[in-house]
Formats: structure tokens, sequence, C-alpha cells
């Protein structure tokens, strides 16, 4: 049962979210960016619910010694909780239990210690190593272990909180060398569709064992770009980016790095060719904002023709009124996206299509999740999905209100194919469906997802 820290740490790092130097050159010189990853569970003060003795407290639980534990009283609802002393972002939270684990437990966080908020709700556990994604900027972590797998306490002998700090180095520059001029390559057959962290609409064409050098770190703004957009990395300082054909005002590019800006993704489907030196690489982003059977160029924009007079166009007014049960995933405010898809005749609006002869799946993993925008803040009442024989054994429905902070309203285990509908009552713009294991060889599949609801006028109801 005994496993070093380096052992665990590696397990993290497993899962976390490569990021690779961003260089600036200066003068010979080049700033690198780099970064570690840290454990901020070590410095953290240990609070818990109770402990078993003296023997088994809570301070136990990040000594980095395996052969140490926290164990709490005989019961249910048993807590530790750390606090950070600042505001981390923690990244994944690493727990080993003991023989006497938590069959069900809450991973929770708060920046003041009053108001907290849902992150992690696992189900159906055994004892031994468990690594959740969290990413969260929090200054206090708490597990809670809601039911007990054994008639004794909870126990646990490790509890790391991982998080990626940048540290700047100095280095001499090598000389620049000349790269081969801009091409396209091609796409390697074996593909699927992955989310870019942070961003609500933009997804990659990702090859089996990630295969291209370039590689997709997640959606945001540093410090020399002006928009926000996808931060990318390539294995040599880059020279020039092209999206579509176009290569003015659409990137900032920092040595290695690169900000492909959201502006930039004018299509459905948007190639990107990124120079460097070593060589060219193609990536395509797909962008779930726009309209798949749009044709654009570089100044007009075809439609089918219509009756209205030129320069005028007809929407249907912001104060339209929805009809309470109105499905509003079918509305054509409704936007989805998926965190991967199996296939392109797969993809995630095939989930909120209407036709139950049509469907989505995902790549074939655990964790895999499908969202849908509606736009605006509505009333949801209760989400029916439609599992195909490739279903979730485990899943889990978030919401939220800005795409950005996340609250869980549904966790749901021991499913089985067919139609499931979940009570929820949420005022959400955002529904996220995550299946948290697969009960097949195969990712997780959906006919329909429907979001039943209304308008919603300001009440006020209850997170969960």
């Amino acid at each position: 049962m005994k496993k070093s820290t380096k052992t665990l740490l590696s397990t993290v790092l497993a899962f976390a979210i490569a990021v690779s130097p961003i260089t600036v050159n200066k003068a010979n010189n080049v700033e690198a960016a780099t970064g570690t990853y840290v454990n901020y569970a070590t410095s953290a003060v240990v609070t818990t619910s109770s402990n078993e003795s003296a023997e088994y407290t809570g301070d136990k639980a990040i000594d980095q010694n395996m052969s140490t534990r926290w164990s709490s009283a005989f019961a249910d609802n048993q807590w530790i909780m750390f606090d950070l002393g600042t505001i981390k972002t923690v990244g994944t939270v690493v727990i080993n239990w003991e023989a006497a684990y938590a069959s069900e437990y809450t991973i929770s966080w708060s920046q003041d210690n009053v108001t907290w908020y849902d992150a992690v709700i696992y189900s159906n556990s055994q004892a031994g190593e468990k690594t959740h994604l969290f990413n969260k900027p929090a200054r206090f972590v708490k597990i809670t272990g809601n039911r007990r797998g054994t008639p004794y306490g909870i126990s646990i002998f490790e509890v790391q909180l991982i998080g990626y700090e940048e540290v700047v180095e100095t280095t001499t520059a090598a000389p620049e060398t000349t790269v081969a001029p801009e091409t396209t390559t091609s796409n390697s057959p074996e593909k699927y569709w992955t989310s870019i962290t942070a961003s609500h609409n933009l997804l990659f064409e990702n090859c089996d064992n990630n295969m291209n050098p370039v590689k997709i770190v997640n959606w945001q703004k540093p410090i020399f770009a002006e928009e926000y957009g996808v931060y990318m990395t390539a294995p040599a300082p880059i020279t020039s980016v092209s999206v579509n054909g176009v290569t003015e005002n659409i990137c900032a590019i920092q040595g290695a790095g690169v900000v492909v800006y959201d502006s930039a993704f004018t299509k459905f489907y948007n190639t990107v060719i990124v120079n460097y030196e070593g060589g060219p690489s193609q990536i395509i982003i797909k962008n779930v904002f726009k309209n798949e059977f749009e044709t654009t160029t570089e100044e007009t924009t075809t439609v089918a023709p219509t009756t209205q007079a030129p320069e005028t166009t007809t929407a249907a007014p912001e104060s339209e009124t929805v009809a309470p049960g109105t499905n509003l995933a079918s509305l054509s405010t409704a936007r989805v996206y998926a965190s991967s898809e199996e296939h392109s005749s797969l993809g995630a609006q095939y989930a909120i299509d209407g036709d139950m002869s049509t469907r989505w799946s995902s790549a074939w993993r655990n964790g895999e999740s499908i969202t849908v925008d509606l736009g605006k803040i509505y009333l949801v009442g209760n989400v029916t999905i439609f599992w195909e024989a490739a279903y979730a054994s485990e899943y889990t429905i978030s919401w939220s209100q800005d795409g950005v902070t996340w609250y869980d309203a549904v966790h749901m285990g021991c499913h089985s194919a067919g139609e499931c509908t979940n009570w929820f009552l949420k005022p959400a713009r955002f529904v996220k469906v995550t299946a948290d294991k697969r009960a097949t060889q195969y990712g997780a599949s959906i006919y329909e997802l429907k979001l039943i609801g209304e308008e919603y006028t300001g009440q006020i109801y209850t997170r969960g």
C-alpha cells in the first residue's frame, strides 16, 4: 500500500494540462516562462470534524508519509479541511484512501470559509488512490465523507492539492535560423474533437496519441496578447501563423507560444497553420457558434435569399416569452458543444436536433461531457437524457449562469440505457452532462437531450 510522494506526483502530472514554455527574445537573451507543479497541501492548516484518536489526526494526511493517516470518528459526514492561506488555483485533488474509505464523498471549495461550492460529488468509491480534476480558485478545500464504506470512520493516508506555478528563467538564445515557407500538411485519419479548456465554443481536431507537435494549452489572454484566444505552443520559436489563409491581426506570438484570437475563427471549421523552426503544423479548430453550412469569403457572406429589404434583419424580439414546458434545447438560440466527439457524424449538435435516429458519441474514455448554452438564463425544470446503449453508469448534471462558475445539481449512479428524467429547477444558461463513468468500453452516447423549462423572472432558488 505504501507509495512514495514522487510516484503520487507523477500520477497527478498525467492528469494535468501540459503547459510549454513561453519565450521572449531580448538582446540574445531568452526569458523562459516555465513552471512547476506544487502540492499546496503540504503547507496547509488542517482542520477536521473529528479524529479517531490522537494518533490519527488531520496533519497526518499531509505529512507526505504513506505509513501515517487521518481517521475520523465512526460516523457518516465526517470531513477534513485545508486552509491554503491565500487563494490558489487548485488543478487536481488526489486522495489516498485507507481500507476505511468513503463510498460517497464530496470535495468542496471556498475563498472565505463562509460561502462554499461543491466541485466533485463522487460515489461507488473504493480504497486506494483517487485523482479528481478540480481547477478552482480556492483558499479552503474540504473533503466530506457523505457515506462510509465500512463500519469504521473514514481514513486517508495522504491528500495532495496540486497547482501549477510559473518560474521565469533567463538563458542565452541560439541564433535565428531560416525556416521553410508556409505550407499545409495533411490530416491524420484517426481524429476526434476535444474542447479547449476555458472556452465555451471552440474545439480542436485531436489525433490519437496527440501526435501533433503544436499543443493546444487553453483559452486565455496573457499580457502579451490584445484579445482572448487559443494559446498554443510549438517545440521551437514560432515565425508565423495563418487562420483560413489570413495572417494579419489574428494572433500574438511570443517565442514558442502564440495566442490565436477568437475573432480569427470566422468559420465553423477553421484551418490554422503554425510555422516554427523545424516545420509547419496544421490544426483544425471548430467554432460551434458559427453556422456549419454558412459559406464565407474574405469580404462576403452568402446566405439563402429572402424577401426582406436590403440591410434589414428580422429576428425574434428579446422580450419574446417562452411558454412553460418548452424544450429549451430546441430553441434557435441554443448552442451545444462537447468535450470530444467520436466522429464528425456523431457530433454534439445531434443531441439537440430532435431526431432520435441521430446521436452524439464521445471519445472512448470517462469524464467526457456535453454542454448546452441556451443564450440567456432560463428556469430549467427538468433534464431528460435519452441514453444510447453506450450509456454512463455514473453521470453528473451541472449548471452555470456565466460558463465560469459551475454548480453540481444531479449525480446519478447505477443507471441504464434509455430515457432518464432528472428533476432540476435551476436558473441556468449553461447545462452540462458529464459521463463520470462509462458502462461499456465505448464512449458516452446520447440520442437526445431535452431541457424542459420556461422564462426566468428572477425568482430565488437554492443551489444544490
